[in-house]
Formats: structure tokens, C-alpha cells, sequence
């Protein structure tokens, strides 16, 4: 018989802790409750002696918000899968981070075929979790490479960027996109990756989204972070950086965490803070659309986010040592400009 998965609650209202305890039998999932907490800091701190496997929690905590605290646990391996619970319409501030497999998330009033179905998701991505590994424990040290997609390590890499001190498993050349499809074997670390790679997959199950952010990699010179979370936040600001109202506040509110604890996050994982990120992608845009474009200087400070012309003009002269029109005289191959 299989051993019960051991899952956690939290919840600061004790009645709402309860109920969300006692919604569904969580045994009929393969689950038995650990522990009810309520508070994020009792959470943390029971936890980090004793984990568990999965943990539901409600959005708004008095320390930190749910999210942070689950961010917080996945980052010290202290939970396997999470859910998020929310009285608040406005979910589509963490739907982002939903998306990419962060969290499950349902709205209060909990619907009781809602929570059987998120326990049954919870359950299945906790068997495929324990199957990926005890098929990586019993793997043979002289396993021939096997070219069918298959659970592992994929990275799609774009234009001739090459892996170092990492041990491929296959390859499969994709020449229309000039990319490579690439299982390693293990998890590329950061030192190995260059601009051009997309984020790792378990399985490549969706190529034009991997093909999308090795371009935005290459295009604006960043590589992914192998931290899930923060290359949530690198996605978003690549996909967003053109907007003009883009701030570390308004990333804080959308992966519903603090802005405290975003750049500190953020910084740690990457070696970059917030604001220094978003303005070497809105400039490496920039770059490409000066010698790219015959788009008027002050085109181009607006479609990378800048409204004020003159302060884009300081900003790339202060970072790149000459003004945006000198660049573009120096780097441009030819044809008409206009500034």
C-alpha cells in the first residue's frame, strides 16, 4: 500500500482553516494532514523541521502573502507541490506565476469538486515527480543516448550557442528555426548557459514557446535564471518591458510578493537587481532597433518604454558611453536614418 502524502494548511482565519481541512476526505488523494497553521511565520518555521509534501494556503497572510511563503518553501525544498486559495476576484495578479507551474489557485468560496480536482492535479504531479526520479536513480551508467522526447533536461538553443561541461543526451537540429532541441542529462547550471537558450522543460510539449524565450534571450542578451521563480519574473519583464508604467512595484503586485523580498530574491539569483534588468533589456532592444530601423530616436525611447526622449537619451549614454545617434552612426550597415 502506498505511504499517505503528508500535506499542510494555513489559513489566518481558524474557522476558514478548518473548512478548508474538512472540505473533501484529502485520504481519497493518497494525503493525510500534517499540520494547520495560522500564520506564514509558524509555518516556516514547523516546516523547516519537518517537511511536507504539499501545502494549501490562503493568498493573504499577515507576515507575507501566500504566494511568498510558498516561494520561500519550494526555494528550501520544504514543500513539493502548493496550492493557493484567494477570496479575491483579482487572481489574475498571480496568474502568471500559476501558468508557469508555480501554484494551483482557487477562489473562496472553495468549491467542493474544485478542491477534488486540485487534489487529484496535486497527487498526479507528485507521482510524476516521484517516477521522474526513480527512473534517474535506476538509469544504468552506460544507458545509450535515446532520441524520443522523454522526461529529462530540454533546452531549445538558438544559433550555434554551444553547452560546456554538460553531458548531452540527445540532440534533434530543428534548421527551419536554426535551433537545436537538447536533453542533457543533468540541469544546465547558469555558468554553462549563454543568451539563446530557452527555460529548461521536463518534456519539450511546447516548441514555439521555447523557440519564443531563447528569442527573447538572444534579442535582449539575459540568460534565464535555473530558478524557476525568478525566470518567471525575467520572462514577464522581457514580455513587458515596453510598457512605459512597468515598475519593481507593479511585479510585485502581478507575482503577489513583497517588493522587499522581490529584489532581494530577484538580485540573489540572478547577480542583477530589478531595475538594472529592465534597463539592460529596454537598451538591448533598443540597440537592435537603432541599427535595425529607420525609426526617429524618439520612436524608438517610446516602443522600449521610454516616453521622455531626453532621459532615454541620458540613460544610453550613460550605460553604453555615447548617445543614441552616435551608436546608430557606428553600427548601422547603411540606409537612411532619421532622428
Amino acid at each position: 500500500m502506498q505511504q499517505k502524502r503528508r500535506i499542510a494548511f494555513v489559513d489566518d482565519e481558524p474557522w476558514v482553516l478548518i473548512g478548508i481541512r474538512d472540505i473533501i476526505d484529502w485520504a481519497d488523494y493518497g494525503f493525510e494532514c500534517a499540520y494547520t497553521f495560522q500564520s506564514a511565520e509558524e509555518a516556516l518555521e514547523t516546516l523547516s523541521q519537518d517537511p511536507v509534501d504539499a501545502i494549501v494556503s490562503d493568498i493573504r497572510l499577515v507576515e507575507m502573502s501566500g504566494l511568498e511563503l510558498v516561494c520561500q518553501l519550494k526555494e528550501r525544498s520544504l514543500v513539493r507541490v502548493a496550492a493557493i486559495v484567494s477570496a479575491y476576484r483579482d487572481f489574475n495578479y498571480a496568474k502568471q506565476a500559476i501558468l508557469q507551474g508555480v501554484v494551483y489557485y482557487l477562489l473562496k468560496p472553495l468549491d467542493r469538486a474544485e478542491v477534488r480536482d486540485m487534489a487529484e492535479r496535486m497527487s498526479q504531479q507528485l507521482d510524476e515527480m516521484d517516477a521522474l526520479r526513480e527512473a534517474q536513480d535506476s538509469k544504468p551508467d552506460d544507458a545509450s543516448p535515446d532520441l524520443s522526447p522523454r522526461p529529462g533536461n530540454w533546452y531549445l538553443l538558438l544559433e550555434g550557442n554551444a553547452l560546456t561541461d554538460v553531458k548531452i543526451v540527445s540532440e534533434h537540429p530543428m534548421p527551419k528555426h536554426h535551433a537545436v532541441l537538447v536533453n542533457t542529462e543533468q540541469q544546465v547550471p547558469l555558468s554553462s548557459l549563454h543568451p539563446g537558450f530557452s527555460r529548461r522543460r521536463e518534456l519539450p510539449t511546447d516548441i514555439q514557446a521555447m523557440l519564443h524565450e531563447a528569442d527573447l534571450s538572444r534579442r535582449l542578451d539575459f540568460r534565464f535564471c535555473t530558478d524557476e521563480f525568478a525566470e518567471n519574473i525575467q520572462l514577464y519583464i522581457a514580455r513587458h518591458f515596453s510598457n512605459p508604467e512597468l515598475r519593481i512595484a507593479n511585479i510585485a503586485e502581478e507575482f503577489y510578493i513583497s517588493e522587499v523580498y522581490l529584489s532581494e530574491y530577484f538580485k540573489k539569483r540572478t547577480g542583477m537587481t530589478i531595475g538594472n534588468f529592465l534597463i539592460h533589456v529596454r537598451l538591448k532592444e533598443a540597440e537592435w532597433q537603432l541599427i535595425n530601423t529607420i525609426l526617429p530616436v524618439s520612436a524608438i525611447a517610446e516602443n522600449v518604454g521610454y516616453l521622455d526622449a531626453g532621459y532615454f537619451a541620458r540613460i544610453f549614454r550613460k550605460k553604453k558611453g555615447e548617445s543614441p545617434e552616435r551608436f546608430r552612426r557606428l553600427h548601422k550597415a547603411g540606409g537612411q536614418t532619421y532622428n
